[in-house]
């Protein structure tokens, strides 16, 4: 008992967990969580699928081992009320409830679940019949199911919504093609005044659109004219009406009579649904139709070609001809049996459709019978006739007999078809500019070309062949057309050209247009006829394409009829070749422009490359100019310093202990030094001329041209010289490079006139090929002009150190500087006369 009271609490919790377990268990897919079983009858309703996992046989086991365990406990709290004591059996019987109310919930648990499962199941089953377009027989399967049917009831309501929608939309497109049919102005006009819909024809009588009316709030008073408003009001206020004449007034502000007729449109009890308004253009009223005489009766003259009578009687079936109508369809009218069939038989088969049309229309009294048609004459020929035709119909007003005639109008017919080919060439001509417009590629443009004739053109092939790169074959670079197959995949020999030879390959080789009207008619034998023959093509043009003046391309078109193409058509044919040869030109052009923008792309990074290679380079000359100009500034004006120093140190403390010519050596020596002193100063300054950045400003060169100047005069008060400075010379520059400019010109004139009578310096401005050049002038020695390229080198001097000192760096540096500032310097003298130098600045 002991053991048995200790194995209680272990086997509880031992059922928690297969509990748990249970509960966790992984499910299938989509399935749901069931506590209990489907009943057989849910599960054989459901037809072939499984019932739903859940914990059935698990639960109720669970409940077995409850109730063992309750008996256990029982029997064990007996014992404790004998031996165990009064709590013992207290506490049994707590667990004892507890077992019990346990036991209850886990069976409603049970139960609520498969009801659950169940009604999900069935609901799963309905929702995938629905997907499968099957839901009507399951949903019946399902029937006895208040969910199963949900899905069978909404889905018999969403086809009847189906059924009720499309013959809504059947009876609105019926109700369209009535109303817009014809000339007539009809519209709809609610009870409310608005309007509810208007026909296209509208736009044709008064240049209004549908759209623009539907939004006229007072429709239609503002088309109607000011002076019949109050008559409109007058018609209208009636029940119905017809036959009132009125005028509108167009958007071009023009007056336009029509005949108006409306009715209030009432429904099945009467209540008013809108006022229908019909309106017809009495300018465009079409003309009543000619009355046919009878048979008996006279007929007009033919005015285009032949006319014969002709008469169908419709109680008796027979059609009967007059003799003019057999000459007309190439018949004999001793071999040919004339009957409706057999009339049939002789129009073209496209035109059939149409023709049959037209005598139903006149037979239910819908139109006259008028139409044009071809005919198939017994010799092959095709000609164009044109039929009229009156019905004669009984008291009540069934068709009793048609009368009418017929007229062969061939030569106005086949000028029609050639006109209406040649407006269909042209409309390829508009397509085929516009695609050259949006085309880059010209395999694109190629495919566009061709679908563009066929498609516009009404040919039943075209096709652009190119030859290959070894130029050994010609190949389809692009094909449309019904009668593609006839050339796609095939290459046409290059080498083999000739009589006879593939038209295309004749025109990409001649330059010029190829034209064959009939295959048929022409010497077969060639592969490329048979292969047209086979695919019904008759008649065909091969012209040139061309790029850069040469042939490039050739295009093909076809036709299924022979003789096809006319003058016209083969002269419009050109001109779309033209075009298209303008296309691969403009192409081409844009393909190298490109090319040359790549290269040139190229170039340019090549020559930044170069440019930061040279920068480089150029950085690390500076870098040893500024050491060799550190060098010079320190390393050689030491030692000249030290040799002007001690020379004159010994010209002055043993001057008396040498020579007159000692002397002389001593001056020598100095004035060398000093001038190799000069020198590296001069060569300094030039070197930092390159280096220094600029610093642009608004500088008066009058004003500095006057301070150096005042400077030369403070250097030698003696000097007698005639100075002119012109005012208001005003530059930007850097004013520092300035000063060294005029330092040096103005420095070299009061130099090289130096001793001259007279002597003159003038700094002014002039006009030279319409800029404005400055100038520095003087009356000095001048230069001879042979050499006049040297001046501006450096230590490049046209006088000796003993007529004038200098180093020869002033006009080097000059140049420099005015070069540095985009501007250029020249010079124009002569011996003994003076000199003038010139630079511009920008």
């Amino acid at each position: 008992m002991a053991k048995l009271f200790k194995d209680v609490p272990h086997a509880l919790a031992t059922a928690g967990r297969r509990l748990r377990r249970a509960v966790d268990a992984p499910r299938r897919p989509g399935a749901p969580l069931m506590i209990g079983t489907p009943r057989p009858s849910v599960v054989a309703t459901a037809g072939a699928r499984a019932p739903l996992p859940g914990l059935v046989s698990p639960g109720r086991a669970l409940l077995l081992a409850i109730a063992v365990l309750a008996s256990m406990v029982l029997l064990a709290g007996w014992a404790g009320a004998g031996g165990f004591g009064e709590p013992l059996s207290l506490l049994v019987g707590c667990l004892l409830l507890m077992v019990v109310l346990l036991t209850t919930t886990l069976l409603v648990l049970d139960r609520i679940g498969c009801w659950l499962s169940q009604r999900f199941d069935i609901l799963c089953q309905a929702a995938a019949a629905w997907d499968s377009s099957d839901a009507l027989e399951l949903a019946q399967l399902l029937g006895e199911d208040s969910v199963g049917r949900l899905p069978w009831g909404l889905r018999r309501a969403a086809l009847a919504l189906d059924r009720l929608t499309l013959a809504l939309h059947l009876a609105r497109q019926a109700f369209v093609a009535i109303a817009e049919h014809g000339d007539t102005w009809e519209s709809w006009v609610g009870r409310d005044g608005r309007l509810r819909w208007v026909s296209r024809s509208v736009l044709a009588i008064t240049g209004y659109s549908p759209a623009e009316c539907l939004a006229m709030a007072d429709y239609p008073y503002p088309l109607i004219h000011p002076e019949d408003h109050e008559r409109f009001e007058r018609m209208r206020a009636g029940e119905s009406g017809a036959g009132d004449e009125l005028r509108v007034r167009t958007r071009s502000g023009e007056t336009r009579q029509v005949r108006l007729s409306w009715r209030w449109v009432r429904g099945e009890s009467g209540e008013e649904l809108g006022l229908r308004l019909s309106v017809v253009d009495l300018g465009r009223r079409p003309a009543q139709p000619r009355p046919l005489p009878r048979a008996s009766e006279s007929l007009p003259e033919p005015t285009a070609g032949p006319l014969g009578h002709w008469e169908w009687s419709l109680d008796e079936d027979s059609l009967s001809w007059s003799d003019e109508i057999y000459p007309i369809f190439g018949l004999d009218p001793r071999e040919f049996r004339v009957s409706y069939p057999a009339m049939l038989e002789r129009i073209f088969p496209e035109d059939r459709p149409r023709v049959v049309a037209a005598l139903v229309s006149a037979l239910n009294g819908d139109a006259p019978y008028r139409v044009e048609h071809r005919i198939l004459c017994s010799d092959g020929t095709v000609r164009h006739v044109l039929k009229e035709g009156r019905t004669e119909r009984d008291a009540d007003g069934a068709p009793r007999r048609l009368y009418g005639i017929v007229q062969d109008i061939t030569d106005s017919g086949q000028a029609r078809q050639a006109l209406s080919r040649i407006n269909r060439l042209y409309a390829v001509l508009c397509e085929v500019n516009k695609a050259m417009v949006g085309e880059r590629d010209p395999q694109a443009l190629f495919g566009r070309v061709c679908r563009i004739i066929v498609d516009h053109g009404d040919l039943q092939l075209a096709w652009i062949g190119t030859a290959d790169a070894e130029g050994a074959w010609l190949a389809p670079a692009a094909v449309a057309g019904m009668a593609a197959g006839c050339v796609r995949d095939r290459r046409f020999s290059l080498a083999d050209a000739g009589a006879g030879s593939e038209p295309g390959v004749e025109a990409l080789l001649s330059g010029a247009t190829r034209v064959h009207q009939d295959l048929a008619a022409e010497e077969a034998g060639q592969p490329w006829r048979q292969r047209a023959a086979e695919w019904g093509l008759r008649s065909l043009v091969a012209l040139p394409l061309r790029q850069d003046g040469e042939v490039v391309a050739c295009l093909v078109v076809h036709s299924w009829q022979a003789g096809y193409f006319s003058a016209d058509m083969i002269q419009l044919l050109e001109a779309l070749a033209d075009d298209v040869s303008f296309a691969l030109q403009a192409l081409a052009q844009e393909r190298r422009r490109r090319q040359a923008e790549n290269e040139l792309q190229r170039l340019h990074t090549e020559f930044e490359v170069r440019v930061a290679e040279r920068t480089r380079a150029l950085q690390a000359a500076n870098g040893e100019l500024e050491a060799f100009s550190y060098s010079v500034s320190h390393d050689l004006r030491a030692p000249l310093r030290r040799i002007d120093g001690f020379s004159r140190l010994l010209q002055e403390q043993h001057g008396g202990q040498l020579s007159a010519v000692g002397h002389d050596y001593l001056g020598r020596i100095r004035r060398s030094s000093q001038r190799m002193g000069q020198l590296i100063d001069d060569l300094l300054k030039l070197s930092q001329i390159g280096r220094q950045a600029l610093q642009p400003a608004e500088v008066c060169l009058s004003t500095l041209a006057a301070a150096v100047l005042e400077e030369l005069r403070q250097a030698e008060p003696g000097r007698a010289l005639e100075v002119h400075i012109e005012s208001g010379l005003q530059v930007r520059a850097d004013a520092r490079l300035m000063r060294i400019v005029l330092e040096n010109l103005l420095g070299n004139a009061w130099k090289f006139s130096a001793g001259r009578p007279g002597a003159r310096v003038r700094f002014g401005r002039d006009e030279r090929d319409g800029e404005r050049v400055l100038y520095v002038l003087d009356n000095g020695a001048g230069f001879d002009e042979r050499y006049v390229d040297r001046l501006f080198k450096p230590f490049q001097r046209l006088h000796s150190a003993s007529e004038f000192e200098g180093t020869g760096i002033g006009l080097a540096t000059v140049q420099r500087i005015i070069l540095r500032h985009g501007g250029r310097i020249w010079a124009e003298g002569r011996v003994g006369e003076g000199a003038t130098f010139f630079f511009m600045l920008p």
